[in-house]
């Protein structure tokens, strides 16, 4: 009742028009309006407000499109119940544009909506507004049913931030995990779900599926790594030998033997052997926590990555130690004056054959000679953000970067020259990963969807 009350105060005194920066609760209404609908369970006063041109632009011109798109993932719920696709319309429309609607001067909003596609709700609205307005020129794109969109499919089926998504090898089903501590499995083509499991008791950071797409892995800050039937959902083992987080999760290439190897912080790489059910071989010599771990192509080794600025290579076999990059060298020398530079090494990913490693380390790309250990090339993504993930595509020439500022680049590494810019996710891409053939991949993200 009180939030039902302080929603029709505002309406009385506020009526049609929107607060302006003079009226001492402007931002009063701005940042809590929303919320006082929500409480009420006013349905359709929170659409008309939340799918409203108006609002949006005098909202974001005061405070920017950040705590818009949060609303929209908040109150998705409500805002859901009878269209879906016009609060996603909305959400992708400020996603594409809010690094121009947090600028100044404050872009024409009618002329951005106009460049929408013509199914959307944005579109629709934004072209009654430019009908009416008079004296006014806006330019419509002729061309704009020619234009695709880069995805094939955007899911949603998390409550929280997706973590981590890969391809069975067959690329027809998708696994996915996150914060909601659940681990899913849908299909490539449609979206369809095909499982939902409560997999751990906190978030789940990894998933990965075997060669023959039989079983899925997960790991969690549970501490607790898990293998489960893709098909029917069944728990088929439980690993509890790591004593902190566990943070990636990798099976080998070769099907018929069933490998998975494990990173956690507690400076440990594991291997286990399904078949047996126990820990193969543990690797350990690094100084800190170890945040990612893969797979040669051949199975013979595996890659490791640490907090503590450096890739180590080992043979799978023995667990002995072969090589060792330091990554924070390459920071260091780029500046003199960085004397305590802290190099958080994210990932790597192996080429084709093996003969080639790529490193991401803050907002760099570094590929390296894994024989030789000398470096090949390197290329800095980002001035402004930091690399959460990357990964070769199997045809060796192009890299898959996701970024911490909600896009993802795809890269030539023989050119070290971009060659597609992808937006469209709202916050943090944390993985992106190529299909085995590398005719697609895909991303997932904090804001909950994967594409």
């Amino acid at each position: 009742k009180l939030h039902k009350n302080i929603v029709n105060q505002y309406k009385k005194y506020y009526k049609l028009n929107t607060p302006v920066l003079s009226q001492e609760d402007c931002m009063y209404w701005y940042n809590f309006l929303a919320y006082h609908m929500a409480g009420a369970n006013m349905q359709k006063e929170l659409r008309d407000l939340m799918f409203s041109l108006d609002w949006i632009k005098a909202k974001t011109e005061l405070v920017g499109p950040a705590h818009l798109i949060h609303e929209y993932v908040e109150y998705s719920s409500i805002l859901d119940q009878k269209d879906s696709k016009v609060r996603e319309n909305f959400q992708e429309f400020l996603s594409l544009n809010g690094h121009l609607l947090g600028r100044q001067p404050f872009p024409d909003i009618i002329q951005l909506g106009l460049c929408q596609p013509e199914t959307s709700e944005v579109y629709q609205q934004a072209k009654l507004h430019a009908q009416r307005e008079t004296g006014t020129f806006y330019l419509e794109w002729i061309n704009k049913k020619s234009l695709k969109n880069l995805y094939r499919l955007v899911v949603r089926p998390h409550r929280d931030a997706v973590y981590h998504a890969c391809f069975s090898e067959d690329k027809q089903r998708i696994a996915s995990c996150g914060a909601d501590k659940t681990l899913q499995v849908f299909k490539t083509e449609s979206g369809e779900r095909l499982l939902e499991i409560n997999a751990h008791d906190d978030e789940i950071l990894c998933c990965a599926f075997s060669a023959d797409g039989k079983f899925v892995a997960t790991c969690s800050a549970d501490k607790k790594v898990k293998i489960w039937n893709s098909r029917t959902g069944q728990c088929s083992c439980v690993y509890d030998e790591h004593s902190e987080q566990v943070n990636c999760c990798q099976f080998n290439n070769r099907s018929g033997q069933y490998l998975l190897a494990t990173c956690s912080n507690d400076t440990f790489i594991k291997l286990w052997d399904l078949n047996k059910t126990y820990c193969r071989n543990t690797m350990f010599g690094h100084e800190n926590s170890v945040n990612h771990c893969r797979f040669s192509p051949n199975d013979e080794y595996i890659a490791s990555c640490s907090t503590d600025g450096t890739v180590k290579i080992w043979e799978a076999r023995s667990g002995n130690q072969l090589k060792s990059f330091d990554i924070e060298y390459f920071f260091k020398n780029a500046d003199e004056q960085a004397d305590d530079v802290e190099v958080l090494v994210k990932c790597c990913s192996w080429s084709r054959n093996g003969d080639m490693i790529l490193v991401a380390a803050k907002n760099k790309l570094l590929l390296f000679d894994v024989k030789t250990c000398n470096l090949l090339s390197q290329v800095v993504v980002s001035h402004h953000s930091t690399i959460q993930y990357c990964d070769f595509c199997p045809g060796d020439e192009l890299v898959a970067v996701a970024l911490s500022h909600c896009s993802v680049e795809l890269w030539n590494i023989k050119s070290l020259s971009k060659v597609a810019y992808c937006r469209g996710h709202m916050s943090w891409v944390h993985c992106v990963t190529f299909s085995a053939d590398g005719s697609l991949f895909l991303t997932s993200s904090d804001d909950q969807t994967i594409r």
